[in-house]
C-alpha cells in the first residue's frame, strides 16, 4: 500500500502530531508499506530523511513556533504523481490538509483525516480571537471532516464531540499508540544522579509544552502545595514554553523552587529516563484529544494523576490504574498525590498490574494494525461506492473541480456562520 501523509508540523519540531506521524510511518514501513510524508521545510530540517517531501514555508510564522506551509498545488501534484498513493492521510483541516483533499481527488483515492487538536479549546486558551472567528474556524474543521472519506479520532471522547458538532462521515477511534518496549527500558537512577535528585526522594514529574492550553499555572499551584506539605519530595519538569517563567514564579512565591528541577526539552532515551525517574506523573491539560504523555508515562510504569478531560477519560480509571479529579481543584489534586505517596508495596503492585493491562490496549503495534485495516476499508468503500477508476480524463478533472467547489462552499458556510454569530450573541460554538 502506498500511503501519503500530509502534516503542517513535523521534525525537527517536537510534539504530539510529529510523534504520531513518525510512529505510524515507521510501523507501516516495517510492515512493507511505502509512506511519503509531505511536511513544511524548516531552517533546521534534519538531513538524510527517508521519503519526506519538504514544502517551502515561512518559518516561525505563528507564535514564533509554527511554520506556514506554502504549497504550490501544481508542483506538488507533479511530485506526488510518481508515488501513486492508494490513500491520502491528512493531519490538519487547514493548509496542507486542504492540499491533501485536492491530491486525493486528483488521484481518485480516499482521504483520511486524524483530528489531533481540540480547536475550540485551543482557540479559547491560546488566542484572543473574537467569537465570530472562532466559530468560522470550527465550522471549517467540521466541513473538512465531512469532505473526507473517513475521520480518525484518537479517543472516544473526541468522537462524541465530533458527532455532536455535526460530523456525519464515518469516524473510527484509533489512539496514537505508544512504543511499550521503548518506554519500559529507562534508567531513572542515572537520570536522578545527573540532575541532582536524591535517589530515595519522591518525585512528581511532568513532561510537555509549557503553554496556557496545558493548564500549567494550575498545575504549578498543585505541585507547589504538594512540596510545601512534603519535605523530602521533588518536582521534575521536562519541556519548555512561554509559561515557564510564570510557573517558576509560582514555585518561588511558595519558597519551594529549590526542589524543582527544570530540564528543558529532551528527546530520545533522555525522555524515557526522565519518566523512570518519576514516582508519579502529573497532568492538568483540558485540551488533549488523547494525551500521549499519559500513555508514555504508564508504559514506563508511572501512575498518573490528572484532571478529567477528553483523552484522559479513555486511559484513567480513578483509583484503579491512576487518579482523575473532575475539575481544577488544588486540594483534590494534592490529595491524590498524597494518597499515592503513602501506598504500601501491596497497593503499588496492584496499581502496576492495572497500568500494565491498560497499556497493552494502547501499544503502537496494535494501533498501527487497526489503522491499516481502516485504510483498506476506506479504499474498498471508495472503489465500490464510486467506481471511478475507469473514467476518462475529463471526468477526473471534473472530480477535482467538484472537490475544490465543495471546499469553497464549506468556506463560504463558515463565513456565514461567523457573521451569524457576530449578529447574534446567543450562538454557542460547538466544542471540538
Amino acid at each position: 500500500m502506498n500511503i501519503l501523509m500530509l502534516t503542517n508540523i513535523y521534525t525537527p519540531q517536537v510534539g504530539g502530531i510529529t510523534n504520531s506521524v513518525q510512529q505510524f510511518t515507521q510501523q507501516y514501513r516495517n510492515r512493507g508499506h511505502r509512506v511519503l510524508v509531505v511536511a513544511p521545510d524548516y531552517d533546521r530540517t534534519p538531513p538524510d530523511e527517508q521519503d519526506v517531501l519538504r514544502i517551502s514555508a515561512i518559518p516561525d510564522f505563528y507564535q514564533n513556533r509554527y511554520p506556514l506551509p506554502l504549497p504550490i498545488l501544481s508542483t506538488l501534484l507533479s511530485d506526488v504523481a510518481e508515488f501513486k498513493p492508494d490513500v491520502v492521510h491528512t493531519h490538519h483541516p487547514f493548509l496542507l490538509g486542504s492540499t491533501g483533499q485536492s491530491i486525493a481527488a486528483e488521484h481518485d483515492v480516499p482521504c483520511v483525516y486524524t483530528h489531533h487538536t481540540r480547536y475550540s479549546k485551543y482557540i479559547e486558551d491560546r488566542t484572543n480571537w473574537p467569537p465570530a472567528i472562532e466559530e468560522a474556524m470550527i465550522e471549517l474543521a467540521i466541513n473538512y471532516c465531512n469532505l473526507c472519506d473517513l475521520v480518525i479520532s484518537p479517543s472516544l471522547g473526541i468522537q462524541n464531540l465530533l458527532r455532536q458538532a455535526g460530523v456525519t462521515q464515518p469516524i473510527t477511534v484509533i489512539p496514537t499508540g505508544v512504543d511499550v518496549e521503548k518506554f519500559r527500558q529507562g534508567n531513572g537512577v542515572a537520570f536522578r544522579a545527573q540532575n541532582n535528585i536524591p535517589e530515595k526522594a519522591f518525585v512528581v514529574g511532568h513532561i510537555g509544552r509549557l503553554a496556557p492550553e496545558k493548564n500549567c499555572i494550575f498545575l504549578s499551584h498543585c505541585l507547589a502545595e504538594f512540596l510545601k506539605q512534603n519535605e523530602f519530595c521533588y518536582v521534575l519538569v521536562v519541556g519548555d514554553g512561554n509559561q515557564r517563567s510564570e510557573m517558576e514564579q509560582v514555585f518561588e512565591e511558595q519558597f519551594v523552587s529549590d526542589r524543582v528541577i527544570w530540564t528543558g526539552e529532551l528527546s530520545g532515551s533522555d525522555v524515557v529516563d526522565a519518566y523512570h525517574a518519576m514516582d508519579v506523573f502529573a497532568f492538568a491539560s483540558h485540551t488533549e484529544t488523547q494525551g500521549m504523555v499519559l500513555s508514555e508515562a504508564m508504559a514506563a510504569g508511572v501512575p498518573v494523576v490528572a484532571v478529567k478531560g477528553t483523552g484522559v477519560q479513555d486511559l484513567i480509571n480513578h483509583q484503579t490504574n491512576g487518579w482523575m479529579i473532575p475539575e481544577d481543584d488544588v486540594g483534590q489534586f494534592v490529595a491524590c498525590l498524597n494518597e499515592l505517596k503513602h501506598f504500601d508495596e501491596s497497593q503499588r503492585a496492584s496499581l502496576q498490574q492495572e497500568i500494565e493491562t491498560t497499556v497493552q490496549n494502547f501499544s503502537i503495534d496494535a494501533c498501527a494494525e487497526r489503522a491499516l485495516k481502516t485504510y483498506q476499508q476506506a479504499i474498498d468503500n471508495h472503489t465500490q461506492g464510486l467506481g471511478l477508476s475507469q473514467q476518462p480524463t475529463w471526468q477526473a478533472s471534473l472530480r477535482s473541480w467538484d472537490s475544490l467547489w465543495k471546499r469553497w462552499l464549506g468556506r463560504a458556510k463558515a463565513v456565514g456562520t461567523a457573521l451569524e454569530h457576530f449578529l447574534s450573541s446567543d450562538s454557542d460554538s460547538p466544542q471540538i
